[in-house]
C-alpha cells in the first residue's frame, strides 16, 4: 500500500491581489532578508503554519507582507512537484497555490521582506525576473486571465 502520510512537505500560498482597475500587486524580495530568489519578483504569500486554517494562512501571509486585509480569497492553480527545480527546497515535496482575491481592506505597508511594491497589469507581471520558481507564477497568472474569460 503506498504511503499516504508525506514526509517533508512544504505548502505554499500565493495571492493575486487585484485593484477596481484590474492591476495586480507585485512585491520585489530583499537582497538581505531573502535567500532565496533575492531580488526577484513575488506576489504576496508564504507557507503554511501547522495547525493553521489554510485560508487563515493566505490571509496572515497577505496581512503581514502588506499590511492589506483580504477577503474571500480564491484557489485558481495548484502546482506540485517542483522541488527538483528549487535547489533552496532540495529534498522537500512542495505542494502551491494560489489564490484570486478582489476584496481586501487598507493601504499597501510592505514588511522588510520586500523592498518595493507595483501595481501592475498581468502581461507587465509576466516580464519580471521570478528567479528559479519553476514556471510557478507564470502558471498562476495564466489561471488568472483564463478566469477572467
Amino acid at each position: 500500500m503506498p504511503t499516504k502520510v508525506i514526509p517533508n512537505v512544504l505548502f505554499l500560498q500565493k495571492c493575486i491581489l487585484v485593484n477596481q482597475d484590474g492591476n495586480i500587486l507585485a512585491l520585489k524580495r530583499s537582497l538581505t532578508k531573502d535567500k532565496d530568489r533575492s531580488g526577484c519578483w513575488d506576489l504576496p504569500g508564504g507557507t503554511y503554519e501547522l495547525g493553521e486554517d489554510v485560508i487563515d494562512s493566505i490571509k496572515r501571509e497577505a496581512l503581514e507582507e502588506t499590511s492589506l486585509v483580504i477577503t474571500n480569497p480564491q484557489p485558481i492553480y495548484l502546482a506540485s512537484g517542483f522541488n527538483h527545480i528549487n535547489q533552496f527546497m532540495s529534498g522537500e515535496n512542495v505542494f502551491a497555490v494560489t489564490h484570486i482575491c478582489h476584496q481586501w481592506e487598507g493601504v499597501v505597508t510592505i514588511s522588510d521582506e520586500h523592498t518595493e511594491f507595483r501595481w501592475v497589469t498581468p502581461q507587465e507581471f509576466l516580464t519580471f525576473d521570478f528567479g528559479d520558481d519553476g514556471g510557478f507564477f507564470v502558471s498562476s497568472i495564466k489561471a488568472y486571465t483564463q478566469s477572467l474569460r
